[in-house]
């Protein structure tokens, strides 16, 4: 598998096996290809990783989705005993920038800590 491919994979089920990981370069996640991946599929489907549900039963969830007014970011967290809400929401101008956000809301909190499965995001690169 590519370095790509392998990133995808990570994003999408936020696991690699040992020998994926591996195989990353220096056994971290690029930030910036991180970004291109979320960017394309977002362009893809109006929605990354999926269309946002704000529902007690759906959980903890975060989406990307283009508006007619840019790119709305979206984060439903749990607000007390199995009562989920937004928490956050923000319109970006920048797809770039909307996607890096979306990064550092998922992986820069305290139970991912800047990583993903425990791989590092190298936001150097």
């Amino acid at each position: 598998m590519t370095e790509r491919e392998l990133l995808e994979k990570l994003l999408r089920k936020d696991h690699l096996s040992v020998p994926e990981k591996n195989l990353l370069p220096e056994g971290k996640a690029k930030a910036s290809l991180l970004i291109e991946i979320i960017v394309n599929a977002l362009e893809k489907t109006g929605s990354y990783p999926g269309p946002f549900t704000n529902s007690n039963s759906f959980g903890e969830s975060c989406c990307l989705s283009i508006e007619k007014s840019g790119y709305l970011l979206m984060k439903n967290s749990e607000v007390g005993l199995q009562r989920f809400d937004i928490v956050y929401k923000k319109y970006f101008s920048d797809k770039i920038e909307a996607a890096k956000k979306f990064l550092e809301l998922n992986y820069e909190s305290p139970g991912y800590a800047g990583t993903i499965d425990g791989i590092p995001i190298d936001w150097t690169q």
